[in-house]
């Protein structure tokens, strides 16, 4: 089995200079359990 046929097609993503009560909104809005936090287009960490 491949990591393809289980991964999400579509990413919810937070920028890094988000309020963290903005980002705990967004995990809820979007019912998903960690947030991928960007810096421009890189990911620098993940919110849980």
């Amino acid at each position: 089995m491949l990591v393809e046929n289980w991964m999400s097609k579509t990413v919810v993503t937070v920028g890094q200079n988000e309020s963290l009560l903005d980002a705990m909104r967004l995990l809820e809005q979007k019912a998903v359990s960690m947030l991928p936090v960007l810096e421009g287009e890189e990911v620098v960490g993940i919110v849980t």
